[in-house]
């Protein structure tokens, strides 16, 4: 695999590596930040009468009973 610096330029059938040990981190940080701002959220989950709102992505990555109750179209 081709390092590349800031200014290369890729063809359509070059690959780039990109590693960064801080992502998961920054990532999590992120979505939390979301979370807690109200913004993005697109899932109400009721439990003990509270309400919970969360993003629909991060509990189907985590669950999968949230994955299916979100991608299958028979199950509410």
């Amino acid at each position: 695999m081709k390092e590349i610096g800031h200014r290369d330029t890729l063809s359509a059938h070059q690959t780039v590596q990109f590693e960064s040990p801080s992502h998961t981190g920054t990532l999590l940080n992120g979505l939390n930040s979301l979370r807690s701002r109200g913004q993005l959220l697109d899932v109400t989950l009721i439990a003990g009468g509270r309400e919970f709102r969360a993003h629909r992505a991060v509990l189907a990555a985590c669950s999968d009973y949230f994955r299916a109750m979100f991608t299958d179209p028979m199950r509410e």
